[in-house]
């Protein structure tokens, strides 16, 4: 969640702007709306290149409307799946840019507009930074955004990402070998829908799904413990197919994941939604 002492100031001047109509901005020349046009492209090139569709940000909105506090979104394969503002869910979020795609649809709708401000980040692209008046003399049209405590998931393809890596070596810092976990798979596959498996030692020793009796020697090659879900993941990484994934934080254990070793072929994904993990003695 966006610090306190950070989000105030810009709060603090985006309500002086609003209040203000926007007049402390000067209005937009048409050299410089050709100017921010080109950041814009320059930005979505940025953005585009790092091709990601999962990735955590904390969005700061000022307008005359309900938003009135940070709200910590979080995006999986391409759709928000989470919204909270202090800890509750919100779900009155229409029009807001959920989606860093969203983001700069909202700068480039007010590219035309009375005036309007913005700042890209140098790495990711993404806006971080816009405070727009859109019609001359009219109230409460304007508006103000904040992106901060950018967090990008795994990259769709192309070899394998760093951060997931370094997420392997997170759970294996742990040092849990024993444990219980529950999980749901969902793919074209023998075991699929809501399962609990026993590992011992780092092996699979016990699967019980109420939709099949199973033994993990049948199964063998399929994902059974957290290691070897990592190194299913690092494989399809390798093969150049695509991984979408959130973990828990600090821990390194995956909450979802989404693999497609074969982009080209039907019916080869595999959905894992960890339900939860017990470390066993």
């Amino acid at each position: 969640m966006i610090e306190l002492r950070r989000a105030l100031p810009f709060l603090a001047f985006s309500l002086l702007l609003l209040v203000a109509g926007c007049s402390l901005l000067p209005s937009a020349t048409p050299s410089e709306r050709e100017l921010l046009a080109e950041e814009l492209r320059a930005a979505e090139g940025r953005w585009a290149a790092k091709d990601l569709s999962t990735y955590r940000f904390t969005l700061t909105y000022s307008c005359f409307c309900p938003w009135t506090d940070p709200m910590a979104v979080t995006v999986v394969d391409d759709q928000v799946t989470s919204v909270t503002m202090n800890g509750e869910a919100v779900t009155n979020a229409t029009g807001l840019p959920l989606l860093i795609e969203s983001a700069f649809e909202q700068v480039r709708a007010s590219l035309d507009a009375h005036q309007i401000e913005a700042a890209f980040d140098p790495e990711f692209g993404f806006p971080v930074r816009v405070v727009a008046d859109p019609i001359e003399n009219a109230v409460d049209e304007e508006f103000a955004f904040q992106i901060t405590d950018f967090e990008p998931g795994p990259a769709r393809a192309g070899g394998v990402d760093p951060g997931v890596e370094a997420k392997v070596r997170e759970w294996q810092a742990r040092g849990i070998s024993s444990y219980q976990w529950q999980v749901t798979f969902s793919c074209e596959c023998v075991l699929s829908g809501p399962t609990t498996i026993t590992v011992v030692d780092g092996v699979a020793t016990e699967i019980r799904n109420p939709l099949i009796d199973v033994r993990p020697e049948d199964v063998a090659g399929f994902p059974l413990t957290v290691d070897a879900l990592y190194a299913e993941a690092l494989r399809t990484l390798e093969a150049g197919g695509t991984l979408d994934a959130v973990w828990e934080r600090g821990t390194g254990l995956p909450i979802t994941m989404l693999l497609d070793r074969d982009t080209r072929a039907i019916d080869d994904e595999l959905a894992v939604d960890v339900v939860s993990l017990v470390p066993t003695p």
